[in-house]
């Protein structure tokens, strides 16, 4: 008679048949040789998986879509499966599909075709959602209500760029009417897809003054300017002679305006026969007009009736110095390969003047786009281009479509970093945890400041925590954990944070059910939190996997679903 055996949970799920005789590892005793339908619930049970509700069709039957998650406010039914489909948009709700107010099925124009849903990234905040996409400029996909949704190229002021030309090719900016700007470049660098975006040119700003000579014994009024200025400013006088009988009275005002707006006092000084002035400032808002007003008496004798002393005159200077000016156009529309039409959204510093120190836009048709994207710590992070495949750029602080940088630099500045790795690995992927989490194809990253601090232009710091090497595929969060496809597309692993070694690393999830992904590849994730905490996964076959996964209670359970029909996408919301 054969003796049972006890088991008391079923927590591990099924496991491969290649660990059938392995009764000498603990989770054997509460594993399975075969889960089909049914579930691993997270205290040891399992039971048949609920069945399905078909909600409606999608809209295109015999072509591929992608749903992905958008949660608002799920408590006001303001969460959202989006279908993602050839060249639209739509959303679910749990009770169906939303209507417009005719009710007719609502849905929105987009530019990615069915070839492209694979490789759409995406990152939540709020109301907005951003999408990246390796052969398309970053979009804003934004909600105003159910119904009204708006998508919308995501465009960046001040770079990202490419590094500065080095070569002798130069570029001219003349100025044309209203404002708009002629870039010429003495060679073919200007192509279709650089509208929209900027050129940054970094020019030598030319020494600019006006001076004013005063004899008379009267009072004497008048105007310096006025001069159009950047960088260093100073006002000078000089009329003090080396006697007392020498001397000059009067007041000066230096008045400034921006862009042909009313001119304001910026500083007044008083003269009274005991000094000349030298007065400097720095304007770094972009260009301004300055001038000086002035009211001017020199001496025309001593009070005794002494003959006067021979020209008793001064000077007044407005002088800006010589500098270096960074400026940006934003590419209006391209008229050959040599000649593009733009305006300023940075003040250029001077038309007419070429320039051999330029920067193109870091992303274009050319160079390929951002593939994946987060926020951190009030920035908006970006990174994986086909050309700088291991370069991040990160916004300034709180103003996440602004990537300009300073002279010298600001802590709130934007940041552009190339990550460096044994080998050439395309960043894939980030997410944001107590450090911001980098993996990529071959390696994974922290990302923090040198202290454990705030991040900055000079505070950052990438630190390789492991060489396994991650998939196309979004991960997903759970608590402080990452659970992401390892690059070949038939391992899970758990990513997460050990306070012994001080570094993150990651174990295989799917270890002791690899049987499930011999012969196929993993496609999609989602994670359902309630009421089993599940991580769902879509392999390129059609069948679909769940891992019940409790890490304090120890429950790694997989177990396999199959269908009548095929699973191609799944994304997880509350409701």
């Amino acid at each position: 008679m054969t003796k049972p055996v006890y088991q008391g949970s079923f927590t591990t799920g099924e496991i491969t048949p290649e660990l059938y005789g392995r009764v000498d590892i603990g989770r054997y005793q509460t594993s399975l040789a075969r889960l089909r339908n049914f579930i691993v619930h997270v205290y040891g049970g399992v039971s048949r998986r609920t069945g399905t509700i078909l909600l409606g069709e999608a809209k295109n039957a015999t072509k591929k879509c992608r749903l992905i998650p958008f949660e608002y406010n799920s408590d006001e039914d303001q969460a959202y499966a989006m279908e993602f489909g050839d060249k639209y948009i739509r959303w679910w709700l749990p009770t169906g599909i939303v209507l417009t107010t005719g009710d007719a099925i609502y849905e929105i124009v987009s530019p990615y075709v069915e070839a492209d849903l694979d490789d759409i990234s995406w990152v939540q905040s709020a109301d907005v959602v951003w999408l990246f996409h390796p052969s398309y400029p970053p979009y804003t996909l934004t909600r105003k209500d159910h119904n009204d949704w708006t998508l919308a190229v995501f465009q960046t002021v001040g770079g990202p760029y490419q590094d500065e030309n080095t070569g002798e090719t130069t570029i001219t900016p003349t100025l044309g009417a209203e404002g708009a700007v002629t870039l010429t470049a003495s060679a073919d660098i200007f192509v279709a897809s650089h509208v929209g975006q900027e050129f940054r040119l970094r020019q030598r700003v030319s020494e600019v003054e006006d001076k004013d000579t005063v004899t008379s014994g009267t009072d004497v009024s008048g105007t310096l300017g006025p001069l159009s200025i950047w960088g260093e400013w100073e006002l000078v006088t000089t009329g003090q002679g080396p006697t007392v009988s020498q001397w000059w009275e009067g007041s000066l005002t230096v008045q400034r305006r921006y862009n042909g707006g009313a001119w304001q006092d910026l500083r007044k000084y008083t003269v009274q026969r005991d000094r000349d002035l030298a007065i400097s400032g720095v304007e770094d808002e972009d260009f301004a007009e300055y001038q000086v007003m002035y009211t001017i008496k020199t001496n025309a004798g001593d009070p005794d009736g002494t003959p006067s002393i021979p020209i008793s005159s001064m000077t007044v200077q407005l002088h800006s110095k010589s500098a270096t000016k960074i400026s940006s156009v934003r590419i209006t529309s391209v008229t050959s390969a040599t000649v593009a039409e733009g305006t300023q959204t940075s003040a250029v510093g001077e038309f007419g003047t070429a320039t051999k120190l330029w920067s193109e836009p870091a992303w274009g048709n050319t160079y390929g786009y951002p593939r994946c994207g987060a926020f951190f710590q009030d920035r908006l992070f970006m990174g994986g281009s086909k050309t700088q495949p291991q370069t991040i750029w990160g916004s300034k602080t709180g103003a996440y479509n602004e990537f300009g940088i300073s002279s010298p630099i600001k802590d709130d500045d934007g940041i552009t970093r190339t990550l460096t790795s044994r080998k050439v690995s395309r960043i894939l992927s980030m997410v944001p945890l107590s450090e911001l989490i980098v993996l990529t194809s071959g390696t994974e990253f922290r990302i923090s400041s040198s202290d454990n601090g705030v991040i900055t232009p000079l505070n950052f710091n990438a630190r390789a925590q492991s060489y396994d090497g991650s998939a196309p595929v979004t991960p997903e969060v759970l608590a402080n954990r990452v659970f992401f496809v390892q690059q070949t597309n038939k391992e899970i692993r758990d990513f997460a944070y050990s306070w012994e070694a001080d570094s993150y690393s990651s174990t295989a999830l799917s270890l002791l059910s690899r049987h499930f992904f011999i012969d196929n590849k993993v496609i999609d994730l989602g994670w359902q939190r309630w009421p089993d905490s599940i991580l769902w996964c879509i392999l390129d076959d059609g069948t679909m996997l769940g891992c019940s996964y409790l890490k304090e209670q120890e429950v790694i359970g997989w177990h396999k679903h199959e269908t009548q029909g095929l699973f191609e996408s799944i994304c997880c919301i509350a409701g």
